[in-house]
């Protein structure tokens, strides 16, 4: 762990501060004593006002500042204001500090704003910028004003950058958090720096991204420390937090770049390297060739280590994140760096990152998938995915009736299950032979289960024939064997075979309901029971007091057969007892829904908004869809506040549609307005003060498929809407990359990673006298 300054949360509930005994840390334990043990805080807060005394008296500054972070944090209890009264605390005394002590405080007050933002952003978000805010009252900021304070509070506090690095840390001992690695951050300008880097790196900040934030797809952004250091970034957009971060970087890496001890330097600059390949990740390439001159560099600093995990990781994601990577061998490479690193003398962050990766190269995994429900006498395939082994062990276990309804409902799979199971005699038995492939990676196969008869039964599999936790993995999987299948329409049943479709007669189908003891304890109740008819149909029509629905399941058996509910499978049962619906009229107005369309999306204050209605029904003999004609029916106009502005009566038509229209309210409050009527039918549109455009943009359609690399030239058109081109006129454009994943699948167990959008080319254009313009991007 690297050393940290101390952060001034005072949200928290203590403080974990590692100085020498000496008469100051008396003090302390009294004063911790009266906080965590005794709550009481005026008392504490006498103690500490005395360490404050005595600190400033002393000109001790460590100890004073650590006071003064007491004191505010036990004022804070004190009143009902919270981090407001903190920041207006703090703020006084950064205006009464200065050097080293004020650059502190300016950069704890920093942490202390980003702290009140992401506390209070859910509330912020809808807020605007006012014209008059009040300085002095944190809440009265919006986003964009309280991300530019804390940007300005942490540039303000790294500014005396000569003093800050010229301080002998052992000043501010008290207020500093040891790590296990302190020369990463020698000097107090450093500790300062990534309080700041931190918060920049994480981007917008609760605000919407910048219309020209810093492009990420600079190839200088990988260069060798020291040329990337003198590298002039630019942007339009200079407060765009992580371009306010690869400034800081720059900053940090020439601090270091003549330092005796190389520790530092490379630390910061594996940090630069990470933060640019996640806001950029096809750059892996270039981002292992940076990281490769690290190692090759600086063979011999302990640092390196972390470089090197970062290496190994690269490999084992290009390994495990595609089902036909480039590299098959990446696994086997991250377990040599791996390996390599955890030989070295050192203890770091980097060896120990590398042990963590290699248990999880290493470790043995298995996953069976399969359907809950087979044909009877018919084999059927089980898909393995398996991990480092290459033989599998499998037990099939048939349970009785009473063991079957529990566990296919509950899906038990707790220990003591599992060992009853396996102490339980084997129904069948099987040793399966895996591909004895040696990359260490996840893979897939099918294999083949022989038939077996009607009934419930668990799947048992090991890794290792002894069947014991401590030798192999052990998995369990429930499934059903049956020919049976239902399907279902509300309440309308059809028990079928699950193989040919045809109905089954006089199957038995009952629906259970969870009932609870007064002791807690869970037992089956059964609350309506049918027999299909001729046509495997039956209708579900259970009454229960009170006219309340429930969830049941539904138990399905014939001679020789049984379908047993399965876990996560819940009928919801009604109340109403649908065979006994006689008023065709009333049946079909119940089921009724209506569709909504307008001419437009978006509508000036007073203008008309034309719609039209389409209904439908289910009908009452078949329950399949139809035209609703001949229905009256009423729609309503909502405004933004969901008043009802105005209403007319229609009747559908022979095909169940109508139409009509409403003038629109002008003097009211604009924004999202709706119409809708008693059908379920709803259409929402804008109401705005817009102003309507008078050209529009048309692009040449691409011909011909591209691959990565290739250069893509977009063609466009600016005409107005009286025909005329539009010449002369200024182009902005900017392509965005977004990341889209249509095949699941490719990745297996892991999900997929979160990419946000990445601008990758923008520019301004002219238009020439035909109104066109052109561009080219990789």
């Amino acid at each position: 762990m690297k050393r940290g300054l101390l952060l001034l949360l005072l949200c928290l509930t203590g403080f974990l501060v590692h100085a020498q005994e000496n008469a100051y840390d008396r003090r302390w334990h009294i004063v911790d004593s009266l906080i965590d043990k005794k709550a009481l805080t005026a008392s504490a807060l006498t103690e500490v006002n005395t360490i404050y005394s005595l600190a400033r008296r002393e000109k001790n500054q460590g100890q004073l500042i650590k006071a003064l972070i007491y004191r505010i944090r036990l004022e804070q209890k004190r009143t009902d204001e919270g981090l407001p009264a903190a920041i207006k605390q703090l703020n006084n005394q950064v205006d009464s500090s200065t050097g080293a002590v004020k650059a502190i405080l300016e950069n704890m007050l920093a942490g202390l704003y980003a702290t009140y933002l992401l506390e209070n952003s859910w509330k912020l978000s809808s807020r605007t910028q006012v014209m008059q805010k009040n300085e002095a009252d944190v809440s009265t900021w919006s986003i964009s004003e309280l991300n530019r304070k804390i940007a300005e509070l942490y540039r303000q506090s790294l500014e005396p950058e000569q003093l800050l690095t010229h301080i002998d840390l052992a000043t501010y001992e008290p207020i500093v958090l040891k790590g296990q690695s302190p020369w990463l951050r020698p000097t107090l300008w450093d500790l300062l720096a990534h309080r700041a880097l931190d918060q920049f790196k994480t981007g917008p900040g609760y605000e919407p991204l910048s219309k020209h934030p810093f492009s990420f797809n600079d190839p200088h952004l990988f260069d060798e420390a020291a040329v990337f250091s003198q590298y002039r970034f630019t942007t339009t957009d200079s407060l765009d937090r992580r371009y306010m971060a690869i400034r800081l970087f720059q900053r940090l890496i020439r601090l270091h770049l003549a330092d005796a001890r190389p520790d530092a330097l490379i630390a910061v600059d594996i940090e630069r390297l990470n933060f640019v390949h996640d806001n950029y990740r096809d750059h892996d390439n270039v981002y292992m060739q940076a990281l490769a001159r690290i190692t090759e560099r600086y063979p011999a600093s302990p640092a390196t280590a972390e470089a090197w995990y970062y290496q190994a990781n690269q490999h084992y994601l290009d390994a495990v994140h595609r089902e036909d990577p480039v590299d098959s061998n990446g696994c086997v490479k991250a377990r040599a760096i791996c390996e390599k690193v955890i030989s070295m003398p050192d203890s770091n962050v980097g060896k120990a990152l590398c042990i963590q990766l290699l248990q999880t190269i290493l470790r043995r995994e298995i996953t069976l998938q399969m359907q809950k429900v087979q044909i009877p006498s018919r084999p059927f395939p089980v898909l393995v995915s398996w991990q480092n082994f290459n033989r599998l062990f499998l037990r099939i276990v048939r349970l009785d009736d009473n063991a079957a309804a529990e566990l296919l409902r509950k899906a038990i799979y707790d220990s003591v299950n599992l060992s009853r199971l396996l102490s339980a005699p084997a129904y069948r038995a099987y040793t399966q032979t895996l591909p004895d492939v040696q990359d260490l990676r996840f893979h897939k196969t099918e294999i083949a289960i022989g038939s077996l008869p009607p009934g419930a039964y668990a799947l048992l599999t090991s890794s290792d024939s002894s069947w014991t936790r401590k030798q192999g993995l052990l998995g369990l999987q429930y499934f059903i064997v049956s020919s049976i299948a239902y399907i279902n329409m509300g309440n309308d049943y059809f028990v079928v075979n699950r193989e040919t479709g045809k109905p089954i007669a006089g199957a038995k189908a009952q629906f259970l309901q969870v009932v609870y003891s007064s002791r807690g304890r869970q037992a089956n109740k059964v609350v309506g029971t049918y027999i299909t008819d001729a046509d495997g149909h039956f209708v579900e029509n259970i009454k229960t007091a009170g006219g309340n629905g429930f969830d049941a399941d539904l138990d399905l058996s014939i001679p020789g057969d049984h379908l047993w509910p399965l876990q996560g499978e819940y009928i919801p049962v009604s109340t109403a007892d649908t065979a006994a619906v006689a008023d065709r009229n009333k049946y079909e107005e119940e089921h009724a829904h209506c569709y909504f369309f307008a001419d437009r999306s978006i509508y000036r204050p007073g203008q008309t908004m034309y719609f039209k209605g389409i209904a439908t029904t289910e009908d009452f003999d078949t329950h399949g869809p139809k035209p609703f004609p001949g229905h009256a029916t009423t729609v309503t106009l909502y405004d933004v506040n969901g008043q009802a502005i105005d209403s007319v009566k229609l009747t559908t038509n022979e095909f169940g549609s109508f139409n009509g229209s409403f003038k629109l309210p002008e003097n009211r409050l604009n924004g999202q307005f709706r119409v809708s009527n008693s059908m379920d039918g709803e259409l929402t549109f804008s109401v705005e003060e817009y102003k309507r455009p008078k050209f529009y943009v048309d692009y040449d359609k691409q011909a011909g498929s591209y691959r990565a690399g290739d250069s893509i030239r977009v063609t466009g058109m600016a005409k107005g809407y009286a025909g005329n081109s539009i010449d002369g006129a200024r182009v902005s454009y900017h392509v965005v990359r977004k990341t889209r994943y249509p095949y699941p699948w490719m990745f297996g167990r892991i999900r997929p990673p979160y990419q946000a959008d990445q601008e990758i080319a923008s520019g301004t254009l002219t238009t020439d006298a035909a109104g066109k313009f052109s561009f080219v991007f990789f």
